[in-house]
């Protein structure tokens, strides 16, 4: 949808910070993410994380509620 896509392009930007972190393209974690169906769990996080050599994985839902939406998010270290 277009509020998730327009979340994950905020985040991507927000924690990107030059010579210290580094965010993988979205088309690479798209590519890593194909096939797989349902929510995203903390194992299929760290196993995408790894294949793609992050050094941590920021992943979670997004929920919309009428006009709210709530966003719950967990990042976790790979090394």
């Amino acid at each position: 949808s277009y509020l998730r896509e327009g979340i994950m392009d905020m985040l991507a930007s927000r924690i990107s910070w030059e010579g210290k972190v580094e965010a993988i393209e979205e088309q690479l974690v798209k590519e890593a993410l194909s096939g797989r169906e349902g929510a995203l769990n903390e194992a299929a996080a760290r196993e995408v994380g790894t294949t793609l050599g992050a050094d941590y994985v920021l992943f979670g839902s997004l929920t919309v509620f009428g006009e709210s939406v709530s966003i719950d998010a967990k990042m976790i270290a790979l090394k």
